[in-house]
């Protein structure tokens, strides 16, 4: 008999969008060159236990606005660390340390705290016949809001690689087993 494979049953899948729930087990600081080719200002490396044989590994970054003289003057890109801070201590009042860094009681606070994560589909690997997805970089503590965010950002023209017609002539919206998901 044949591999059978069964359609993506999850009720907060949409096509080329992928929500799971999702425990943090274990927070760093990274100097982000693993997730971009530019020197990110601040970034965090975050391992997350969704349930799986495997747990993912995202890296949130962002640089901050800067005058003329170098003086940071606001979060700028970096708004994801922070809104993912906010999200996870459950604190919208959150202050860097005097040097502008993550301070490491945050790191530890929010080991074990659940949240949402989203993936979605930016390719095709002919060799696998499967769609390629990657992790946003937003999160939430309510599926619903996430999506919506995901959506308006879409809307927007970010993230720019999103590519869910790539489901249209394919069948990687199949999935054959939990190491198949895309998370």
């Amino acid at each position: 008999m044949g591999l059978k494979t069964k359609e993506n049953t999850n009720p907060l899948a949409e096509k080329g969008i992928f929500i799971s729930k999702a425990k943090i087990t274990k927070a760093t600081i990274t100097d982000g060159s693993e997730y971009t080719t530019w020197k990110p200002d601040i970034a965090v490396k975050i391992t997350f236990d969704v349930g799986a044989s495997f747990e993912p590994v995202d890296t949130i970054a962002g640089s901050f606005k800067k005058d003329i003289s170098g003086e940071v003057i606001d979060w700028g890109s970096a708004f994801k660390v922070a809104d993912f801070f906010k999200i996870a201590l459950g604190n919208p009042d959150l202050e860097l340390t005097e040097d502008n860094s993550i301070p490491e009681e945050w790191l530890l606070q929010i080991i074990g705290t659940e949240i949402y994560r989203l993936t979605y589909v930016y390719g095709f690997n002919a060799d696998t016949n499967k769609g390629k997805y990657k992790p946003w970089d937003l999160y939430n503590k309510n599926p619903e809001k996430l999506i919506e965010a995901f959506h308006k950002s879409v809307a927007k023209g970010y993230p720019k690689d999103y590519n869910p017609e790539v489901l249209e002539t394919t069948n990687v919206n199949m999935f054959t087993d939990e190491n198949d998901l895309p998370f």
